[in-house]
């Protein structure tokens, strides 16, 4: 519900605000939890806009992490939304579980249906880290 909320609000000026990608962010956290995976979203956005295009880039790779992450059986899930002073966004996501399927899984995601939608640029970078895998898109 709140993606097609975005998307109509990004028809007007190519921007949406970005109170809207968090409300969609955070509703597609519900529904998995819901499903059983622990989510928990932070969301730190200083700009009240952003463009359309990367707004629906970020939320339509989030339900891929999302997807990949339920597949693989993940136990948890922290997601974090933030901006850095020049603007760019940052969707950080700190999958637990199954370490050595969920780093394969989020690689693969990485190097397929994410590079393929990736039309602005983005950067993908998965990491093994100590306690989980993260998967950080900088846009």
């Amino acid at each position: 519900k709140k993606k097609c909320v975005m998307l109509l609000n990004g028809k007007t000026g190519n921007m949406v605000d970005t109170a809207y990608l968090t409300a969609a962010l955070a509703e597609s956290c519900q529904y998995v939890t819901q499903a059983g995976l622990a989510t928990v979203l932070k969301a730190a956005l200083v700009s009240a806009t952003c463009g359309s295009q990367r707004a629906m880039f970020i939320y339509d790779a989030f339900e891929e992490i999302l997807e990949t992450a339920l597949s693989k059986q993940a136990e948890s899930l922290l997601v974090q939304l933030t901006e850095n002073a020049d603007k760019t966004i940052l969707l950080s996501c700190y999958v637990d579980g199954d370490r050595e399927k969920l780093l394969t899984a989020l690689q693969e995601l990485v190097m397929g249906s994410l590079a393929a939608m990736n039309k602005l640029g983005a950067r993908l970078e998965v990491k093994d880290l100590d306690d989980a895998i993260s998967l950080t898109i900088s846009i």
